[in-house]
């Protein structure tokens, strides 16, 4: 069962919960605008959010601060949070600590935006992240380091910003600056095997960065998971170079098929959550599939299944929406793949920013 429990804590029904490096389970809620955690001994709690759908509170207790629809969670290696708060199109922040955060000054609890100045657009790359626009960021996730990944799902793009002066994916980079590190900012899926800023993506609806800083992008609308190493080298049993772009999981077509093969030659079904485990594992969340599959690192035992490496299996979810603990996945899902267009909405009890194609 390994990551199964951790992954468990970071999926609800399937849609994204980035990143959970921490015992709490947090679970962004659209109605509500509230941030709550439910801790071990199963108490809830608000975290941030006063529950009124806004964008007031920068500054100020995180409790006390208006969200709107926000919809993804991660936690830092600091032990801060950081929200997409997507209606309002901004990467807001709440540290555990006070302390020194992407060039601030901050005091643990209180709530700051980190990125995004609130105006729905596609404008500030290489200038200072609170300055630039997002549009419906959809999830936010964080590596080893505390360096900062959006997906600006609107913009179908993923942009990045480093908490220290380096060279990140192949560009010397400014703390605090905010970057585009995959997408070029069109709808569609091109790009393949060339750099990940002339790709095309479509709709990414969240990312997860593995052990190495590699980043692992679900382009929900092209019904692909993509791949964006930070080295040169082997990976889901592809030949890579760094910077570049590769799809490792999904056919570009609509379905949920091909469980026990590559997983580059098996169909998804609307993927909108991921994550990584230590050893590489790859999890995907499918939102109109509804399910929950794996593509192994390595070949062995996972989930409680013997695995291949770079295969995909199924394991969880049978390919209907229900709640169940007990029921077998059927040999097919019991109704077909919804016809899913840009124009079909996705199952959700929210709206928030529309996702343009």
């Amino acid at each position: 069962m390994r990551a199964c429990r951790q992954l468990g804590r970071q999926l609800g029904r399937p849609r994204d919960r980035r990143q959970l490096r921490q015992h709490d389970r947090l679970r962004p809620r659209y109605l509500g605008n509230l941030l709550r955690p439910g801790h071990d001994g199963r108490d809830i709690y608000t975290i941030a959010g006063d529950g009124t759908a806004g964008s007031s509170g920068d500054n100020g207790a995180a409790t006390s601060a208006e969200l709107n629809g926000p919809s993804g969670v991660a936690i830092a290696p600091s032990g801060a949070i950081a929200i997409a708060d997507t209606s309002n199109n901004r990467t807001r922040f709440v540290p555990a600590t006070s302390g020194t955060y992407f060039g601030r000054s901050m005091t643990a609890g209180d709530i700051y935006t980190i990125a995004g100045n609130g105006t729905a657009g596609y404008l500030g790359d290489t200038g200072a992240a609170t300055s630039a626009e997002l549009s419906g960021p959809q999830s936010v996730t964080f590596d080893a380091s505390g360096d900062l990944a959006v997906a600006d799902t609107s913009n179908n793009v993923i942009r990045f910003v480093p908490v220290s002066t380096g060279s990140y994916f192949g560009r010397s980079m400014a703390a605090d600056d905010i970057y585009t590190i995959a997408g070029n900012g069109t709808a569609g899926y091109s790009g393949n095997g060339a750099a990940a800023t002339s790709a095309e993506l479509s709709a990414p609806y969240a990312v997860a960065f593995d052990a190495a800083g590699d980043l692992a992008i679900a382009d929900s609308r092209n019904n692909v998971v993509r791949f964006v190493p930070v080295s040169s080298g082997s990976n889901y049993g592809q030949s890579m170079s760094a910077d570049d772009i590769y799809t490792v999981a999904g056919t570009g077509t609509y379905g949920d098929s091909g469980n026990g093969t590559a997983a580059t030659s098996a169909p998804l079904g609307d993927p909108v959550g991921i994550a990584v485990d230590a050893a590489g594992d790859l999890f995907i969340a499918s939102d109109w599939a509804a399910d929950v599959r794996v593509v192994a690192a390595g070949s062995g035992n996972l989930a409680g299944q013997s695995v291949t490496a770079d295969d995909i299996y199924l394991i969880a979810g049978n390919g209907s929406y229900a709640y169940s603990a007990t029921a077998a996945r059927p040999a097919s899902p019991s109704s077909p793949l919804p016809n899913r267009s840009a124009s079909t909405p996705r199952a959700t009890s929210s709206s928030p920013t529309p996702v343009t194609t």
